[in-house]
């Protein structure tokens, strides 16, 4: 009797056992998460923003020493500071700029009609060409090639960018440096929109387009690229669409 108890017992624990282990239990199956794509350059995958370094300088044409700014510094480092919290809110924090300004300011070794276009309505685009290549011979900024893709931007990891606060007049920006008039900085006429303006030119080196109609200046869009340029930098944004063009 005892052996029967002993059989039963043994053929119920076995059956337990193997329910416990054998039934019911779905396999595992791991698959590696797949890292999402760091933001990147406007329509390119290729160059990552995930971190840019912004050089910033002050340039001053030869002629216009006396019309130095005293406070250039302090309302350059204000208005840097305003585009990292603007950038770092839209691009949710997967994009962080860092930047560094120069201590003393650049002098030119031209006039500034040497440096300007005869027309500068529509920004001084010649200013900026004519100013980096200045800087770029003198050894102070890298060239725009170089400056991108540096040995140490390599090892960083950083995209790097110029931004020229210029003691004339315009404004412009193309793939790693921009260009700002000091005037935007002292006139109170721009006292509000002055972080938006330099934000707009910086995002002109990340390869996002004017949204507006040249030469009318007809906003084609609400953000900053178009309309938004007229407000202040906490009242704008940039546009769905360009986000998505830019991995996010």
């Amino acid at each position: 009797m005892f052996k029967y108890f002993l059989s039963v017992f043994s053929i119920i624990l076995g059956a337990l056992i193997w329910i416990n282990f054998g039934v019911g239990v779905p396999n595992i199956y791991s698959e590696k998460v797949k890292e999402p794509i760091p933001p990147h350059f406007y329509n390119n995958s290729q160059q990552s923003i995930k971190a840019i370094k912004i050089i910033a300088l002050y340039f001053i044409p030869k002629n216009k020493i006396s019309q130095q700014s005293a406070n250039w510094k302090d309302s350059l480092e204000e208005n840097l500071k305003k585009l990292q919290e603007f950038h770092n809110l839209q691009f949710q924090g997967r994009s962080i700029i860092s930047y560094e300004i120069l201590d003393k300011p650049v002098v030119g070794f031209l006039d500034n009609i040497e440096y300007d276009s005869d027309f500068t309505q529509h920004g001084n685009p010649e200013g900026l060409r004519r100013i980096s290549a200045e800087l770029e011979q003198r050894g102070i900024i890298q060239g725009p090639t170089s400056l991108a893709r540096s040995d140490l931007d390599s090892l960083s990891g950083e995209y790097r960018v110029v931004l020229i606060l210029y003691e004339g007049v315009g404004a412009s920006g193309s793939e790693n440096v921009a260009l700002a008039s000091n005037t935007f900085m002292t006139n109170p006429q721009y006292e509000t929109t002055r972080a938006t303006i330099v934000a707009h030119e910086f995002y002109h080196t990340l390869g996002i387009p004017d949204f507006y109609e040249i030469p009318t200046a007809i906003p084609m869009s609400q953000d900053i690229m178009g309309l938004g340029l007229s407000r202040p930098i906490d009242n704008t944004f940039i546009s769905r669409e360009t986000l998505k063009k830019m991995g996010m």
